[in-house]
């Protein structure tokens, strides 16, 4: 028995490539989606740290600015004003150095977080380059059938 070759028409073969093309693209969206959706919670998760070292280091600012006052404030003043051990502007100024470390520490610790993952989507990227590739080298075979 003699095997017939035949080649399928080519609406038949557009029609699967372009089937072919969005079930490839619906699953790349898919996959674009969640690995967006994990690394959004992810970032968000870093951003926090961040942002309160942020406001920290704006209370030390603050802080070092009161403490650059009373101490202009106490060089100017009379001798023996200040009954206290550690004058106001010093009260300040180790103030500011606490908000300034914890600033420093939660800085870090977001920065720390936000190194450890890369926010762009590089895995789906990878995964359409690859599913790209393959699709393309697929599509450029021609499609018999045989009988």
């Amino acid at each position: 028995m003699a095997e017939v070759t035949t080649e399928r028409p080519i609406t038949e073969v557009v029609r699967g490539i372009v089937d072919d093309f969005q079930k490839l693209m619906t699953q790349q969206v898919a996959l674009l989606r969640a690995e967006v959706k994990t690394d959004w919670e992810k970032t968000k998760m870093a951003m926090m740290p961040i942002a309160g070292g942020a406001a920290f280091g704006l209370v030390a600012l603050m802080q070092f600015g009161i403490a650059v006052g009373m101490l202009i404030y106490w060089a100017t003043s009379p001798a023996g004003i200040d009954p206290a051990r550690i004058p106001m502007w010093g009260a300040f100024g180790i103030a500011g150095i606490i908000f300034a470390i914890l600033s420093g520490i939660m800085f870090a610790v977001g920065m720390n977080a936000f190194k450890s993952f890369n926010p762009l989507p590089d895995e789906t990227m990878r995964a359409f380059e690859k599913n790209l590739q393959t699709f393309v080298s697929s599509s450029s075979t021609p499609h018999q059938a045989s009988h």
